[in-house]
C-alpha cells in the first residue's frame, strides 16, 4: 500500500518533472539533505524514499558521488585480467578516491573499459590512457567501439534505413489496423530476449484490452548481463528501428508515450537515441508520439521489468508481487507494454 501511495504521488508531476531524475541529478551534484528534503516535500513524500533510492544506486550513492572516472568491473573485463593493469595507468592522474567502478560498460569484445567524462573507452597502453585523459587526440572520438556484426540471411535488425521518412510511414499505414498489426506479431511468433521467451503479442493484446486513457510503452535497455552488448547495438546502430517499435506498439494499443530506459553505463547510447529522437520529432508524423529516455544510475536488478517501473517512479528497485501484471498496473498504476 506504501508503495501504491508513493506511486500516485509521483505520478502527479509524471515524467516532465520525474522523481528517479530529481534524486539522481541532485546526488550527481552532491547536494546537501537540504536539497533532498525540498524534493520530498515537493513531492509530498517521506524523506525516507528519496534517501532510500539515492542510497541504492552504484552512481548516486553518498560514497560514490565524487568520482571521475569509473572502471569497468564487468565479468568480461575481469576474467581477461586487464583492469588491475589499467587502473595503474590511470591512478597517475586522479586521486584514490576518485577513482570508482561501473558494473559492465559493454565493451566484453575490447576489456581494458572504462569510463570519463560521460564517454566509455577501452585503452590498451599507457599513451592511450593519458591521450584520453588529457583530451589531446580526437582519434577515440569516433569509431572507438567497434565489433563485427554480420548475418547469414536476409538483414532485418542490421540492415540500413535508406531514408528515415519513408521507413516510419510503414507505422503510419497500420494505423487503426490493430488486430492486424496483432495477427501478423502472432503469426511471425516474434517472443522476447529477455530469457523468458514471452510471446510479443500477448503483450499488445493484454494491453489493448485495457479501458484506460493513459497507456505506456516501455523499452528495456538496462542491459547488464555478462558478455552481452546487443541492446548497445541496436541503441547505438539502429536506434531508429527501436524508436519504430515503440511507436507501432504505441498505435497498435492506444498510448502515446514511450519510455526509454538505457543503463547509464551507455552514455554513448543515450546519445544516440536522443538524436534519433530528435529527427523522429521533425518528421511531424500524422499520429504524435512522445519519448521520453530515463538514464539508469547502475543496478542490476532493474533488468526486472517492474523493478524498473519502481525505478522510473522514484522508488528503490524492488520486484513487485504479481499480479497485477504490468498490462493491467504497470508505470504510475497505467496498463504498460514491456519491450
Amino acid at each position: 500500500m506504501a508503495n501504491k501511495n508513493i506511486r500516485n504521488l509521483s505520478a502527479r508531476k509524471e515524467l516532465d518533472t520525474n522523481l528517479f531524475e530529481e534524486i539522481a541529478q541532485k546526488a550527481v551534484d552532491n547536494e546537501n539533505a537540504a536539497s533532498f528534503k525540498k524534493l520530498a516535500k515537493d513531492f509530498l513524500i517521506d524523506d525516507s524514499v528519496i534517501y532510500g533510492t539515492a542510497s541504492f544506486y552504484d552512481f548516486t550513492k553518498e560514497e560514490n558521488r565524487n568520482k571521475k572516472v569509473h572502471i569497468c568491473n564487468g565479468t568480461a573485463c575481469m576474467t581477461a585480467g586487464t583492469q588491475k593493469n589499467l587502473k595503474d595507468r590511470i591512478t597517475p592522474f586522479f586521486n584514490d578516491e576518485e577513482i570508482g567502478h561501473a558494473a559492465c560498460l559493454g565493451h566484453c569484445h575490447t576489456n581494458h573499459a572504462f569510463m570519463i567524462n560521460d564517454t566509455t573507452y577501452s585503452a590498451k597502453s599507457e599513451e592511450e590512457v593519458a591521450q584520453i585523459i588529457k583530451n589531446t587526440s580526437s582519434n577515440f572520438q569516433t569509431g572507438r567501439n567497434s565489433y563485427k556484426v554480420d548475418c547469414n540471411t536476409t538483414p532485418i535488425l542490421t540492415g540500413k534505413i535508406d531514408n528515415i521518412a519513408s521507413f516510419y510511414k510503414l507505422a503510419s499505414s497500420l494505423s487503426n489496423k490493430n488486430e492486424k498489426v496483432i495477427q501478423e506479431i502472432k503469426q511471425s511468433k516474434l517472443r522476447g530476449r529477455g530469457g523468458a521467451g514471452f510471446p510479443f503479442w500477448f503483450k499488445l493484446d493484454a494491453v489493448i484490452k485495457e479501458e484506460n486513457p493513459q497507456k505506456y510503452i516501455v523499452c528495456n535497455a538496462d542491459e547488464g548481463d555478462p558478455g552481452a552488448f546487443s541492446d548497445m547495438y541496436l541503441l547505438e546502430h539502429q536506434a531508429h528501428k527501436v524508436l519504430f517499435g515503440m511507436y507501432i506498439s504505441g498505435l497498435t494499443v492506444g498510448a502515446d508515450t514511450g519510455v526509454l530506459y538505457i543503463r547509464g553505463e551507455y552514455p554513448d547510447s543515450i546519445k544516440k537515441v536522443e538524436k534519433a529522437i530528435e529527427e523522429f520529432y521533425a518528421l511531424g508524423l500524422e499520429k504524435p508520439f512522445r519519448f521520453k529516455i530515463i538514464r539508469g544510475q547502475g543496478s542490476y536488478v532493474c533488468g526486472e521489468e517492474t523493478a524498473l517501473l519502481n525505478s522510473i517512479e522514484g522508488m528503490r528497485p524492488e520486484v513487485r508481487v504479481r499480479p497485477p501484471y504490468p498490462a493491467q498496473y504497470g508505470l504510475y498504476g497505467k496498463p504498460t507494454v514491456f519491450k
